[in-house]
């Protein structure tokens, strides 16, 4: 445990993570809400799920292409930056559109397409960065401590959002009619989840995580001129 949580690039990971999970537990919750009580469109959903699949078979093959070029770690910060403005732009304008804010939420998607896709081999690099530094590896304690860090980010935004919208007015039922209030913060409380999400991966893999390409590629050239000369 003591070699995770010295471990930089492990810690930029977690973090990065726990903003990762947020939105993939709280998306799943928050659309029924912003759909159902402040769009009264609950078609949507299905639609903005059908519309999500071809904007993703095209990001799909082009991520490994871009990483192949500039590397994992500049890959999540240049999608994850993009879909922080996507967010941004949903958080700070009350989009009154239902179309309108379908596609700004699918086009926020790119960064966590491309997260999720990189974040393992993130992972790897953590554990061979520890057996660089320390010449000890530590998987088991550092797979736990990063597993540990997705259940956080799952469970806070479980609690955070039943907690966030009792905060905001929203009455359950299924003929209430919600307050102004109760809307506009619905409509808050479910688009501050991504901001926040991609907010968490930039400040994990842009300022904590160290590891580039250039250091990543030092890493591994170091490590197998090693392993050749121990054999």
């Amino acid at each position: 445990i003591k070699a995770a949580l010295k471990n930089r690039p492990l810690i930029g990971v977690m973090i990065a993570t726990i903003g990762s999970m947020l939105t993939i537990t709280g998306s799943s919750q928050t659309y029924g809400y912003i759909y159902k009580e402040v769009y009264h469109n609950t078609d949507m959903i299905l639609i903005s799920t059908m519309a999500a699949m071809p904007f993703m078979i095209v990001v799909f093959p082009l991520i490994p292409k871009l990483v192949k070029k500039y590397g994992k770690r500049n890959v999540i910060l240049i999608t994850s930056a993009i879909s922080f403005a996507f967010s941004a732009i949903k958080l700070v304008f009350f989009i009154e559109n239902v179309v309108l804010y379908t596609v700004l939420n699918i086009l926020a998607m790119i960064g966590q397409t491309a997260f999720t896709m990189l974040i393992w081999a993130l992972v790897s690099d953590c554990l061979d960065y520890s057996e660089w530094k320390t010449g000890v590896r530590s998987d088991g304690s550092m797979y736990s401590l990063y597993t540990f860090s997705r259940k956080i980010g799952s469970t806070v935004a479980s609690s955070g959002i039943a907690a966030s919208l009792a905060l905001v007015g929203y009455v359950e039922g299924l003929n209430v009619v919600q307050t102004p209030e109760a809307v506009r913060g619905i409509y808050y409380v479910c688009n501050i989840i991504p901001a926040l999400c991609y907010a968490l991966q930039l400040i994990g893999i842009g300022l904590i995580f160290n590891l580039d390409k250039k250091k990543t590629d030092e890493m591994y050239a170091d490590m197998a001129a090693k392993r050749a000369a121990n054999n």
